[in-house]
């Protein structure tokens, strides 16, 4: 959903039991010596004290203590150069910079755009090394503060995220996308009610007549503020916002899966709306390429709202994937058992053992009959008709 929504570039112009999911998976030492006091020799460092791991317990802990007190005071810390810094120290070297202006100029340039390339890559700790370096030269730039924010959202550091948004705000108040950014963010720190003030009073700006993340601006923002309140327990709400959001851009994936794959369950009793937080949280984790950690999210999922189905045909998809295929089979058996009834878990079921054991294996002769039984019952099921073209393939 937007919330989910990884928000595009950093900024443009800037299973229950049985089998389970693998691990898958950014001078030599001197001895404290005492002084002849019957020659007088020159020494070297006459004046220096012993070294601090020979003092006596007393002064030590009194060295200590100064030194974690200097510390907490606030001691200038230093960051170490992220490797964006040698490209330009390389372009020094051959005569394509000047030192001192050009040299911190090129720092600025390439190091921020390094930042963006590795926010895409998913590389977020990465991204923020190069961002943290910068930060003395460009806190106050917006486009740095919107780098950060979104390098510390993906990170989970959500308070670190709001206080760069906010920054911008309050010297850019009219900036679609740092509110945006802000809206989301709160929504993952559990401020519902601010998260939806926040796509509201934009949904009212003028300002979001346009489009945003490839979306019409106000269907996306109604999208949001729909999914604030089914967060909210405002079923009827939320429904009409999602509707509205898709009576705006038929083509916002995120209202037509809430209204479609959500707000049915919703109604039904088969999930809370702390299902719909965990499901959002999982399709996040999605977004960033973090499968293991989505398909945990999942598997707890539908663990406590077992009748949720869409909960297991994700899971499904990321298992397979990574060819965990018994997991898979497993996962949709288990959600069979709460919904005998449902063709599509049943396919997808099957499907997971036919990859698992091969469409010609004697294993996979019964499920294989099972499929071509189901297709004659059910034609018009599109996962089964998948099934049987892949077979014949």
């Amino acid at each position: 959903m937007g919330p989910a929504t990884r928000a595009g570039a950093c900024v443009r112009g800037s299973a229950g039991s049985g089998a389970r999911l693998r691990e898958l998976d950014r001078g030599r030492t001197r001895g404290p010596g005492q002084p002849d006091r019957g020659r007088a020799r020159a020494r070297r460092h006459h004046r220096a004290r012993e070294p601090l791991r020979y003092a006596a317990p007393k002064v030590r802990s009194a060295r200590l203590t100064l030194v974690i007190g200097w510390a907490l005071l606030g001691a200038p810390s230093v960051v170490a150069a992220p490797p964006c810094v040698a490209q330009c120290e390389t372009l020094l070297k051959t005569g394509e910079l000047r030192k001192g202006v050009s040299e911190a100029g090129c720092e600025v340039r390439v190091c921020q755009q390094e930042a963006r390339k590795l926010y895409e890559k998913n590389q977020f700790e990465q991204a923020l090394e190069s961002l943290e370096y910068l930060q003395p030269r460009l806190q106050d730039s917006p486009s740095y503060q919107l780098d950060r924010g979104l390098v510390y959202y993906a990170l989970g550091r959500f308070e670190e995220a709001l206080a760069s948004f906010e920054k911008i705000l309050g010297g850019f108040p009219g900036n679609v996308r740092a509110a945006s950014q802000r809206g989301h963010t709160l929504l993952r720190m559990g401020r519902y009610a601010d998260a939806r003030a926040q796509f509201e009073q934009l949904f009212r700006d003028p300002a979001t007549e346009g489009e945003f993340k490839g979306l019409r601006t106000r269907s996306y923002l109604k999208a949001n503020i729909g999914v604030v309140k089914l967060l909210q327990g405002d079923l009827e709400g939320g429904r009409a916002d999602l509707e509205r959001g898709i009576e705006i851009d038929g083509r916002n994936r995120t209202a037509l899966l809430y209204r479609h794959k959500v707000v049915p369950y919703l109604e039904s009793g088969a999930l809370e709306s702390e299902g719909v937080m965990q499901l959002l949280v999982a399709y996040e984790e999605l977004s960033f390429k973090r499968y293991p950690t989505a398909a945990q999210e999942l598997q707890t999922l539908v663990k406590r709202w077992p009748r949720f189905a869409p909960g297991y045909h994700r899971l499904a998809e990321i298992l397979r994937s990574y060819q965990e295929y018994e997991a898979c089979e497993v996962a949709l058996a288990l959600g069979q058992q709460y919904l005998p009834e449902d063709i599509d878990l049943r396919a997808e079921r099957l499907r997971c053992v036919l990859l698992r054991y091969g469409p010609t294996s004697e294993q996979a002769r019964p499920a294989l009959d099972e499929v071509r039984a189901l297709a004659e019952v059910h034609p018009e099921n599109v996962r089964l008709k998948q099934i049987l073209v892949a077979l014949d393939r």
